[in-house]
């Protein structure tokens, strides 16, 4: 949660998460976790054998660009309850930079371009629609952000509003400034109570102001050309995994003007090759590395001049090595269903893990499945079970075994096991 009155200006912002836009996000299985890097082990089998490559990562030098005067400003993406936020936000901030001297397309051009492109999503921006941006509009820059804050009133009767926004170069696809701000309409408070903003007509114009304090006239860009092709997409199979498992890599490359000779992906700082497959994409087989994180998976394509082009952080992979945390609470041990008896079992997540799967079985004294159930995707509010077996006719008396299963995205498991006793006749008694 934002703290109100922040405001944090991350010019330069490349070096922190330049990579990282429009591509990478941290499932909620490691919220905030660090960015991991560990060695991954050349896979002995498979159809597409990973090569290790021992050829150095290609040099990028920084130079200076002089201005930065013309930028198209993409819809903000609306985080907020209310509906008209984002088109409000979005028209502050071109008005905010074209009071800056900067140049701003127009916004129904670039609604256009987003429409020809099916483009929905626009609180990120991938290198293609970056470059081709830069391209049809000769600008300099995509301004891309989101409404974080956009509120008549909180419980405390304020006004609230908050905005994120970052810069990214169409040249080089870099994010080349950052920024994120928020306030509520008392933090504009002077003496005697006067200047506090009371409505959002108010506050809007005054963080957006405040929001493009730091904005950079001029930028720097890598001093090498832009590559002939662009990593359209970088896919594990599977997207998290454990330790030591075989992942598939999957790397889709747009050609611009030449296809790339080669294709090796980076982690943990082994190079492998990979192999180009029958329809077109490059594939290869490694092993998923020790240690849990997220890891980051750089590409290095080679065009047919044996020139090197990085692309960084453009795929991720996930290690999950920990079973979910479940608890299961029954409601009894022992019940009988003639007496309108049922037993209750109440599951819960007792971390952020994500459910790929649960089930249910209920054995008895030989070791015979009476009744099961199962599910994918969150764990049942409650399971009830009224003694009845799978084909709906009553269970016979006696001691059964229930085991709950939860198995996360990673494919760990969680067995939950006790008993249980179905009597529905009394004790047989001999005076």
């Amino acid at each position: 949660m934002k703290k109100r009155g922040a405001n944090i200006i991350m010019t330069g912002a490349d070096r922190y998460f330049g990579p990282l836009w429009g591509v990478l996000g941290v499932g909620r299985r490691f919220p905030g976790t660090l960015l991991l890097m560990a060695l991954l082990i050349l896979y002995p089998s498979g159809s597409f054998l990973c090569r290790a490559s021992t050829e150095p990562l290609p040099d990028i030098d920084i130079r200076p660009v002089t201005a930065l005067n013309a930028i198209a400003v993409l819809p903000f993406e609306n985080l907020t309850d209310d509906p008209d936020a984002s088109r409000r936000i979005t028209a502050l901030v071109t008005q905010e930079l074209k009071n800056r001297g900067f140049s701003v397309i127009d916004a129904d051009a670039v609604e256009e371009f987003l429409a020809k492109r099916r483009i929905r999503y626009t609180g990120a921006v991938t290198r293609m629609t970056a470059r081709e941006m830069g391209e049809a509009f000769d600008v300099d820059a995509v301004l891309v952000g989101s409404v974080t804050l956009f509120s008549s009133e909180d419980r405390t009767g304020e006004v609230l509003a908050g905005v994120a926004a970052r810069l990214v170069s169409t040249e080089d696809c870099r994010i080349i400034w950052a920024n994120t701000i928020s306030h509520s309409g008392d933090d504009f408070e002077g003496f005697l109570g006067l200047g506090i903003l009371r409505t959002l007509d108010e506050l809007g114009p005054r963080i957006v102001k405040k929001l493009f304090e730091d904005v950079p006239t001029d930028f720097s860009v890598r001093n090498n050309s832009l590559p002939p092709f662009e990593i359209m997409e970088v896919v594990t199979t599977p997207e998290v995994g454990r330790s030591g498992e075989a992942v598939e890599l999957r790397v889709k490359v747009a050609a611009i003007t030449e296809e790339p000779g080669e294709i090796r992906a980076v982690m943990g700082g082994r190079e492998f090759i990979l192999d180009r497959s029958a329809n077109g994409d490059y594939r290869g087989i490694i092993t998923a590395p020790d240690g849990e994180g997220m890891y980051t998976i750089d590409v290095v394509a080679v065009d047919g001049g044996m020139k090197s082009f990085l692309f960084s952080a453009a795929g991720k992979m996930i290690i999950d090595n920990t079973p979910p945390k479940v608890s299961l609470v029954v409601n009894r041990k022992i019940f009988s269903p003639k007496k309108k008896g049922f037993v209750t079992f109440t599951p819960k997540m007792m971390n952020l893990d994500e459910v790929a799967e649960w089930r249910i079985e209920i054995l008895n004294e030989r070791g015979e499945r009476v009744r099961g159930d199962r599910g994918y995707g969150d764990l049942p509010r409650a399971l009830i079970w009224k003694g009845e077996t799978d084909t709906r006719r009553q269970a016979e008396d006696g001691w059964y075994t229930y085991h709950f299963v939860v198995r996360d995205l990673a494919g760990n498991e969680t067995r939950l096991t006790d008993g249980l006793r179905l009597k529905n006749h009394p004790p047989r008694i001999a005076v």
